[in-house]
């Protein structure tokens, strides 16, 4: 009898990991050509606060093909917005490389990536503030949720007549070598 309880909770337990494997993966590419690529926005049905795609848009010149974007506009004065786009889940317990294109169109504006566990942020951000002129790219080191699944989020931090963009987003798991 003993030997049947604990086959069943051998059992139950393995559909438990692979209903988890399910929802999390190993790696995520998007170019945001066709799709979100199941990035979540954050819009929850409203069109203000909110990633946008789109290929082109003045304050974010000199891409080709589509791209992610969060912008406040110059009537909207009511103070600082923050836009969250977060990846869907990835499942690691190494380090996550990022790697993404980016621009920051303003001195007032920020663009953050950072992991999130269990609906509470990491400190270890990653912060872009300095307005460039073209888009750049970036490859960067996070580490995973020490239990659960992990998601990455890239945060606009945005204040009057400013916007942020991000592109060709790469979460990679596994050990992460610096050149």
């Amino acid at each position: 009898m003993n030997t049947v309880r604990v086959l069943l909770v051998i059992f139950i337990t393995l559909q438990e990991a692979k209903a988890t494997r399910a929802v999390c993966s190993n790696s995520v590419r998007c170019d945001f050509e066709s799709t979100y690529c199941e990035f979540d926005d954050g819009s929850n049905g409203t069109d203000t606060d909110t990633w946008f795609r789109g290929s082109k848009w003045e304050m974010l010149h000199g891409h080709r093909g589509r791209f992610m974007y969060a912008y406040r506009g110059s009537a909207d004065n009511s103070g600082r917005t923050t836009v969250d786009l977060t990846s869907p889940s990835v499942c690691s317990q190494t380090p996550i490389q990022v790697s993404f294109e980016y621009i920051v169109n303003k001195n007032n504006s920020q663009l953050q990536v950072l992991t999130r566990c269990d609906g509470q942020d990491s400190t270890d951000v990653h912060t872009y503030s300095q307005h460039v002129h073209t888009w750049k790219n970036d490859s960067i080191t996070l580490y995973p949720c020490p239990h659960g699944d992990t998601t990455v989020v890239f945060r606009g931090s945005l204040n009057v007549a400013s916007a942020v963009g991000v592109d060709t987003v790469s979460i990679m798991t596994g050990k992460v070598f610096d050149l």
